[in-house]
């Protein structure tokens, strides 16, 4: 090896450099020859790079003789390399490495029918593993034992393993008393083996950790959490409603899981399930399914006390105490008579103007739309105020000024879907229009009038449905006024275009060779939205508020500085900082400003809320591809640690919500493609699944 070409010598050759000046001026006691043969240390640097040559030879020849299936020389190759390593990581990867080739080694032997081998090979692959674990005590490791030993070597070749594989069990229970997965897997050995006493505490305990995860323990225990101890008559599901004083009680959504599960699963309990779902219900009674399941588990409680000739004066207490129900299952029915009656057009519009209050607007939002308290109940306002304005047009002493919407709010935090959710819940058209290609009558580009002709074909030709439908005016930043000289078409031009829009006038819309009509535009609702971020022209308009107020204000720039993060003020008023010369700093004009009466921020959302948007919306993205599975013939079990996962690579993304579709679609495109059809029929996600498909 040439010593002169490796960055590593040269510098070793800098630093004897600095030895021998010191040495020579009498700095150091020591001899310079002393001191030369301390800085030029050969025998040492010619070691050190030979560790690594060696290293890297080891590994590239162990996995050319690991892909070429020849498993006896690829685990020397890595046993060899582990001592040259000192890399934690690179030693895991070599210890497991190892124990894949001796698996190989074991399967091979097996098939071939050498048993004796085989009993070898195997206390290498036991071998392996104890050295993985003393030097990486983790619970996966132990986990990886338990698998092996328990079920695939249990299941193929000897069942008596599974006494192994419960030591191993409990030595890692000692180890991790924390985790629950360990309780899982000591729980499905125990049923193998018949362990009756084991088993009760292995579910006992993870019930303990795990009360408040329905998904989990029912996936994992199913009925079990309902059969009673043979001891002391105990039952698990007992333990979970007592855990930590009763704090499943606190978790409407859990309460409803088990609740609508015992209903469905298991005998005798529905007057506990029952109780559950109204719990669940007073707490949270727009979930979606709870009313049902609620009319289900009174019905199905009703039905039990007759068969037991339960006594009249306890119905007639346990009617009047579930009073609310009866009039749910009134609700209900009315609304599938409803639905029965006007199958035929059931995605029509709705010609009826119907008057919201501005909490039930709220409340519709929030079975679709997780977190943005602050902006809910700002749309709710202004959407109210525009529904009283169209049902009492025209009546005396009821005059009131059109009012617009300006929603300002970074990508992806849910400007447009808000305003889909109103208009689906007005049963009214709604389309969204990009403004930056709106130009100056006569110029290239979208004339605002396009936004209309759009409407009435949301509308299905419907005019005047049209003229009380909702339009979104997107990417309204983009038409600020740009400074300069010339005419500005894309910006002052465009915002001149849309002001007889917003003002409510009478519209001629259509062009050459189109069908001309005229449509009002005093009762459609206008929302002006956009990020009014960093552009090129200047800064954020939270930076403008920032300036006046002199203090750390929003931002709502993708690059913004981690210090300015860290120091955010609390946003709760910020709306109120906002005013007409903010916007007309911007880049608005004056007129245009003053047809935008209610001004309403959104915050980006937090790795809470998106992990929430996974799961808990009316049309959440998770619930549709457990769907999909299940209509393939495949359950999808998507474990805790999965769900968190999407939620912080999304945050890491900052795009909002748009960007936790993307990744789901990443990791479930494969499984969509390959398991429908095969044998499998339940397929699990967790974290190293989600990271596995992040990471390609």
């Amino acid at each position: 090896m040439i010593f002169w070409q490796n960055t590593a010598f040269l510098k070793g050759i800098f630093i004897n450099l600095s030895i021998i000046t010191n040495a020579m001026a009498g700095k150091d006691a020591k001899s310079l020859e002393e001191r030369l043969r301390l800085g030029f240390d050969c025998d040492a640097l010619c070691s050190t790079e030979q560790k690594k040559e060696e290293l890297r030879i080891n590994k590239v020849n162990g996995m050319g003789a690991f892909l070429k299936e020849d498993y006896s020389s690829a685990r020397q190759f890595f046993i060899n390399a582990i001592p040259k390593t000192g890399d934690k990581q690179e030693k895991e990867w070599f210890y497991r490495k190892i124990i894949e080739c001796s698996k190989e080694l074991f399967k091979n032997l097996m098939d071939n029918q050498l048993e004796d081998k085989a009993e070898e090979e195997f206390k290498r692959v036991c071998a392996g593993y104890e050295h993985l674990i003393k030097a990486f005590e983790t619970s996966d490791n132990y986990l990886d034992y338990m698998s092996f030993v328990g079920f695939e070597m249990s299941d193929k070749y000897d069942k008596n393993l599974f006494e192994e594989a419960k030591k191993i069990g409990e030595k890692a229970l000692c180890r991790f008393p924390e985790d629950h997965r360990l309780y899982k897997e000591m729980y499905d050995l125990c049923i193998y083996t018949q362990d009756d006493e084991l088993e009760d505490n292995c579910i006992h305990t993870a019930a303990k950790l795990k009360f408040n995860d329905a998904d989990y323990m029912l996936d994992s225990f199913g009925n079990a959490l309902w059969q009673r101890h043979k001891d002391n008559g105990i039952i698990p599901f007992q333990t979970i409603m007592e855990c930590r004083g009763g704090a499943l009680y606190e978790n409407p959504a859990a309460l409803q899981k088990y609740g609508k599960y015992m209903v469905d699963n298991v005998a005798g309990n529905d007057k506990l399930a029952l109780h559950m779902l109204y719990t669940a219900y007073c707490k949270k009674p727009l979930m979606p399914g709870l009313k049902e399941d609620l009319v289900d588990a009174f019905e199905q409680t009703m039905e039990y006390m007759k068969k037991n000739n339960a006594p009249i004066a306890e119905r007639k207490l346990f009617i009047a105490r579930y009073q609310k129900i009866l009039e749910i299952r009134k609700e209900l029915a009315g609304e599938n008579e409803k639905e029965n009656e006007k199958s035929a057009d059931r995605n029509r519009f709705s010609s009826e103007i119907v008057v919201v209050n501005p909490k039930e607007i709220k409340q519709y939002l929030d079975q679709y739309v997780i977190g943005q308290e602050q902006a809910k109940r700002g749309v709710s306002v202004g959407y109210y105020m525009h529904l009283l304005r169209l049902k009492h047009q025209g009546e005396k002493n009821s005059k009131m000024d059109k009012s617009n919407i300006l929603l300002l709010g970074p990508t992806g935090c849910g400007k447009t879907y808000m305003l889909q959710i109103l208009a689906q819940m007005s049963k009214v058209p709604f389309v969204i229009f990009d403004t930056s290609k709106i130009t100056s009558a006569g110029y290239v580009g979208s004339d605002a009038e396009d936004c209309l002709k759009s409407l009435v074909n949301a509308a299905e030709g419907d005019i005047e449905l049209a003229q009380r439908g909702i339009v979104y005016l997107d990417e309204a930043d983009k038409i600020k006024a740009k400074p300069g000289y010339g005419k500005d078409v894309g910006g002052e031009g465009a915002q001149q275009q849309l002001l007889k829009l917003l003002e409510g006038s009478i519209v001629n819309v259509g062009g050459h060779n189109e069908k001309k009509f005229q449509i009002d535009t005093k009762n459609i609702l206008f929302v002006v939205g956009g990020a009014f971020s960093y552009t090129e022209e200047g800064g954020s308009i939270g930076d403008r508020i920032q300036c006046r107020e002199k203090v750390v204000g929003f931002r709502m720039q993708k690059d913004e500085p981690e210090e300015t993060k860290t120091c955010k003020e609390d946003k709760k008023n910020i709306v109120t900082k906002l005013t007409d010369k903010d916007l007309h700093e911007y880049g608005f004009l004056p007129e245009f400003i003053g047809r935008l009466h209610y001004r309403i921020v959104l915050d980006s959302l937090t790795k809470p809320e998106l992990r929430r948007i996974l799961t808990e919306p009316g049309n959440a993205i998770i619930p549709q591809y457990e769907n999909a599975f299940r209509l393939s013939g495949i359950k999808l079990v998507i474990r805790d640690d999965a769900l968190d996962t999407i939620a912080e690579e999304a945050f890491a993304l900052n795009a909002g919500a748009r960007s936790l579709k993307t990744i789901c679609d990443k990791i479930f495109e494969d499984a969509l493609f390959h398991l429908p059809g095969s044998s499998t029929t339940e397929y699990i996600v967790n974290r190293t699944e989600v990271m596995r498909y992040i990471k390609k």
